[in-house]
């Protein structure tokens, strides 16, 4: 099996949400995957603005464009927040959508991802 990528939109500390991406790495892993869990606070991604793209492509954006680029599966953790996803979680999201190689992304990030 190839690696899968879990991301957590919870960043808090005892995130029910943190515990249930760990949880599935022990579950993947009994079944041959490489897993591994992306804590978003890690990134250090400001809140998403074209004025602060066009001064600069934050390095954790393009950190994290690349870690979704070489899993081969994407899994999102997420709690309900306000009838939507958390907002770090959106907020990596939109940064990473809007990145292109010429920014020193790796060609559309969510290309070749499984969805389910």
């Amino acid at each position: 099996m190839s690696k899968i990528l879990i991301i957590p939109g919870s960043t808090r500390a005892g995130s029910l949400n943190v515990k249930l991406a760990h949880a599935m790495v022990n579950a993947f892993g009994e079944q041959g995957a490489e897993t591994v869990v992306a804590d978003l606070k890690t990134y250090n991604l400001p809140i998403f603005d074209e004025d602060v793209k066009a001064a600069g492509i934050p390095a954790g954006a393009l950190k994290l464009a690349q870690d979704i680029s070489d899993a081969r599966a994407l899994v999102f953790v997420s709690p309900e927040y306000n009838s939507s996803i958390a907002p770090g979680l959106k907020n990596a999201i939109d940064w990473v959508s809007v990145l292109q190689p010429e920014h020193g992304a790796p060609d559309v990030v969510f290309k070749d991802i499984e969805c389910a």
